[in-house]
């Protein structure tokens, strides 16, 4: 994973454009669908935060700490 997160914080921008660039639609579909998909990505990210932070109150609290 480490691995993975150092290239996509250098090549992050290049590989998006890219990306970009490789997708068939029409420019209007295209910005929708990279839109829904950054609010997918966030939101999965802000899910698993919580779930976490959940997890680790459940555990200090099942153990006493």
């Amino acid at each position: 994973m480490l691995y993975l997160l150092f290239f996509l914080l250098r090549d992050g921008r290049e590989l998006s454009e890219r990306i970009e660039n490789a997708i068939p639609l029409r420019a209007d579909q295209q910005q929708a669908l990279l839109n829904r998909f950054a609010v997918a990505v966030r939101a999965i990210v802000k899910g698993s935060i919580v779930v976490a932070l959940v997890q680790a109150l459940w555990a200090a609290w099942s153990f006493g700490f």
